[in-house]
């Protein structure tokens, strides 16, 4: 995985593997530099004979394939920058995934384009209800697939100009987040950086 965007997709879709109906993403930029990101849905909930071994590279419950990384991704990745990871379950009320980044570390990955995750979200699971909260010490911004679905009715994404609407509108209220990862990579990197 490359960057934040990819991970939390492949998290989202574990949701939706588990008959989610409602999947929550949050993510904060604190003052102390970390990425505090929570992904929480209604599905299936995990035993806890299986919350012990979720994190674990070759455990799927998957029968596509016989192994899962992207628990096992995220973990390496919050570990390697000096965050951490979270996980409470329970069967038939949801999972609540919490991990943490710090964007000032060398090994801290690149947001990606979360707005293009949401949309591809959207129309990929139509019958899913999304929202992304973006939020920074002074701003937030909620992103919710039913409020654009019912501000686009009778139309939907499928339609290119309207697609490119919603994304164009996405990325323009999702700004002063960029802003601030972007502000912390590229300070990090131009600490590590010496002439």
């Amino acid at each position: 995985m490359k960057n934040l965007s990819d991970h939390i997709y492949d998290l989202v879709e574990n949701s939706i593997d588990a008959d989610a109906s409602l999947i929550k993403v949050s993510m904060e930029i604190g003052e102390d530099f970390f990425l505090r990101c929570t992904v929480e849905d209604n599905g299936k909930g995990i035993s806890e004979e299986n919350l012990k071994r979720v994190t674990h590279p070759f455990y799927t419950k998957r029968t596509t394939r016989s192994q899962g990384l992207g628990l096992a991704l995220i973990e390496q990745n919050s570990a390697a920058t000096g965050g951490a990871i979270s996980i409470e379950s329970e069967l038939k009320r949801g999972t609540i995934l919490r991990f943490t980044w710090n964007l000032k570390h060398i090994d801290c990955l690149p947001c990606g384009d979360l707005s293009e995750i949401f949309i591809s979200l959207m129309r990929a699971c139509q019958n899913v209800e999304f929202e992304f909260l973006l939020r920074l010490s002074t701003e937030r911004v909620i992103w919710s697939s039913k409020e654009i679905n019912e501000s686009i009715y009778p139309l939907s994404l499928c339609n290119s100009e309207i697609r490119d609407g919603v994304k164009e509108f996405l990325e323009s209220t999702s700004i002063a987040f960029y802003r601030k990862w972007n502000k912390n990579i590229l300070s990090n990197i131009n600490s590590e950086i010496k002439f």
